[in-house]
């Protein structure tokens, strides 16, 4: 799992985006509104590595580590950050 992927923000989002994205998955993944427990689980666990400096450098450096599972993930994930970039400057 990837936490960033989690709360649908790049890795090299601000602690302001992380909060605000963290708090969106909140509100759409609670169970009491109708969201999939463990998809809330995995935003909670996104938000407890990602709001903490500490915990989230730890992260980085562990998945910096990670081989790139396949060409089609990286890509993947390039594409997103890219149009999310183009929809935060708007």
């Amino acid at each position: 799992m990837n936490h960033y992927k989690t709360l649908g923000v790049s890795s090299t989002a601000s602690d302001e985006e992380i909060k605000k994205a963290y708090r969106k998955a909140v509100i759409i993944h609670h169970p009491d509104k109708g969201g999939a427990p463990a998809l809330f689980q995995q935003v909670q666990e996104a938000w407890e590595v990602l709001q903490d400096p500490a915990k989230r450098k730890e992260y980085d450096l562990a998945e910096s580590k990670k081989p790139v599972e396949t060409l089609q993930d990286s890509m993947e994930t390039l594409v997103e950050e890219f149009f999310d970039s183009c929809r935060s400057s708007n």
